[in-house]
């Protein structure tokens, strides 16, 4: 598929597609260099959409094999918690800049939604952010722990970034201390220190 860059308007660029018509994308998928009249295309990469298939494939056997191998087991593991976002970017730069966590995948899975895998360890936070939802709704009863050094350091680190807590320290017992903040949407994060 062939279009041309027909103008730049603000985030946005008009785009004329070979049947004549004129659509709206996104700036930021085009290259840093593009300017009007230049004609792009996009092309399907079946290797790594392949790829990405084995992945996702593999993530569903995985819950619905236990660690013996034996389908439908009852040794499950926690693999991922979805969020859906407002804003893709603001949430990538939040989980990465204040939780601390790294982007380990990011694409498009359709015309209106993105999705971003983040954390590499056993459990991932997925962020959706499908542009035909105009609100998201977030519980206040859940909230995302996330284990840290010190709640003192990060605390010092929040208040450089201008984030504020919400509520005040807790420790309910001498092992543990935490505190709460919200991230762009809303959710509660807490940070846990498990004092030692």
């Amino acid at each position: 598929m062939k279009f041309t860059i027909d103008r730049f308007e603000g985030n946005l660029v008009v785009v004329e597609l070979e049947n004549r018509e004129m659509i709206n994308i996104s700036r930021e998928i085009l290259p840093p260099d593009s300017k009007e009249g230049d004609i792009l295309s996009i092309e399907i990469n079946k290797t790594e959409t392949e790829k990405r298939k084995k992945r996702i494939q593999d993530k569903f056997n995985n819950l619905l094999n236990n660690k013996d191998g034996k389908e439908g087991g009852n040794n499950m593991n926690l693999s991922l918690t979805t969020l859906y976002v407002s804003d893709m970017k603001e949430s990538l730069n939040f989980y990465e800049e204040i939780v601390g966590l790294k982007a380990v995948e990011r694409f498009d899975a359709g015309p209106n939604v993105e999705i971003a895998f983040l954390g590499n360890g056993e459990t991932q936070l997925e962020l959706i952010h499908d542009k035909s939802k105009e609100d998201i709704e977030i519980g206040l009863d859940i909230s995302i722990g996330f284990e840290i050094d010190s709640v003192d350091e990060k605390i010092s680190f929040l208040k450089e970034k201008n984030i504020n807590l919400e509520g005040e320290i807790i420790q309910p017992n001498p092992n543990t201390k935490f505190f709460f903040i919200l991230d762009p949407n809303g959710l509660r994060i807490q940070f846990i220190e498990n004092i030692k």
